[in-house]
């Protein structure tokens, strides 16, 4: 699956690892599935009332979702904490 959110941050072709946990601190990239669809992959931002899932990409409007519908919405399947990137393909 390519997420074209994060463009410039991860590219195309980039493979992600990702700690398996169910939280998250601010500023952290995470894979989270939002109503039971696939993963999507964004920087975690949580306000007192408010969350926001935010793209690298600034063509991507951010995600709002409201603090009372998180855990009914959303999971967190874990933190981006490492990249592969293949320089060539030769």
């Amino acid at each position: 699956m390519t997420d074209f959110s994060m463009f410039r941050k991860l590219l195309d072709g980039d493979v992600v690892f990702v700690r398996k946990q169910p939280v998250a601190r601010n500023g952290q990239i995470l894979v989270v599935r939002i109503s039971g669809q696939e993963g999507v992959t964004k920087y975690f931002q949580k306000r007192s009332d408010m969350i926001f899932l935010t793209s690298e990409n600034p063509d991507y409007k951010p995600i709002r979702i409201d603090k009372d519908r998180w855990d009914a919405e959303c999971a967190i399947i874990g933190v981006v904490v490492g990249l592969k990137r293949k320089f060539s393909d030769s």
